[in-house]
């Protein structure tokens, strides 16, 4: 099984993004993406399908206090402008789908990670970039295992112990 873990450097008031360092201590092959639509759309674009099976995707959400896995990506983007100053309200991709599924969370792994790690599910992965990446991840490698996996500050949960439940939410996606 060959996994690409992806994270986000700095942005907006996140100067040290913990979804950066997770990816860099995941021990998987690895990518960490500039915080913009440019940056995300150029990893994407230039992403060989033959390099992975597994794409986990990382990001801080603020206001979480364990990682949590996102079930959907959302067909919208929020006004927030990004690290290079663009703003692009509205759906991503007009005339698609406004809900796409993740390709890796399934029930039997989902239940696995609640049970066996305490993490709960999101439906709303936002509408800033994490949402973006993920839905364009998803529509553009629909055969691939793509998922996000948003992860609290490391002053709500510290990095030791989220670089623990990260290598075993990998351990669990690879088995």
């Amino acid at each position: 099984m060959r996994t690409l873990v992806t994270g986000f450097g700095p942005f907006l008031t996140v100067t040290d993004n913990p979804s950066q360092r997770l990816a860099e201590g995941s021990g998987r092959p690895f990518e960490v993406l500039e915080v913009s639509y440019a940056a995300a759309d150029a990893f994407l674009a230039s992403l060989d399908p033959e390099r992975f099976d597994t794409l986990l995707m990382l990001g801080v959400a603020k206001g979480r206090e364990l990682p949590t896995p996102e079930l959907y990506a959302r067909n919208w983007r929020g006004d927030t402008p990004d690290v290079q100053g663009k703003s692009l309200p509205g759906p991503i991709e007009p005339s698609e789908p406004l809900l796409i599924e993740s390709t890796l969370w399934d029930p039997h792994l989902l239940a696995d990670l609640e049970v066996s790690l305490n993490l709960h599910t999101s439906l709303d992965a936002g509408s800033y970039l994490c949402n973006y990446a993920s839905y364009r991840a998803l529509r553009m490698f629909p055969k691939k295992r793509i998922g996000f996996l948003h992860v609290p500050p490391f002053e709500k949960l510290p990095q030791d112990r989220q670089a623990d439940l990260l290598a075993a939410v990998l351990q669990k996606i690879e088995a």
